[in-house]
């Protein structure tokens, strides 16, 4: 049951990306649904975890209706795998409607893809080059012979 102060997300995958942004979700009183293959990646979660796990394919259709997917604000699509999280992504936003997508994109060059789709995408090769180019940005620009 959805809490009437929180907002509601379901989290894929349950590595250590995944565990950590659903423990802070949900430490932060959001409803959180937490969806992986493996049960065993649940044992990720701290033991306080107050959301639910929910051990399937979050590519099946069926899986993330389980999951309510017609009633949440957000999905992160956080596995390891760029297919996966592709797939998931376009059923949560064009199909689930969910508001907010976001996806994480493991290949630098398949992230057009995603935000062609109209997906949100953190890549951490992206988002680590960018944070790292611009705490050089002191260094002036070498002039072009």
């Amino acid at each position: 049951m959805r809490r009437h102060s929180s907002s509601a997300f379901i989290v894929v995958g349950c590595g250590r990306l995944g565990a950590h942004v659903a423990a802070r979700l949900s430490d932060a009183g959001n409803d959180v649904t937490v969806i992986d293959r493996d049960a065993a990646a649940f044992r990720g979660l701290p033991v306080d975890f107050s959301g639910v796990t929910l051990c399937g394919d979050a590519t099946d259709w069926r899986v993330l209706q389980q999951a309510g997917l017609g009633e949440v604000d957000a999905l992160l699509a956080a596995t390891g795998r760029d297919n996966t999280n592709f797939m998931v992504s376009l059923l949560a936003r064009r199909i689930g409607e969910v508001p907010r997508v976001l996806a994480r994109v493991e290949e630098a060059d398949r992230e057009p893809i995603f935000r062609d789709a109209g997906i949100e995408t953190i890549c951490p090769l992206l988002d680590a080059a960018t944070l790292l180019l611009d705490r050089l940005s002191w260094i002036e620009p070498q002039a072009q012979p």
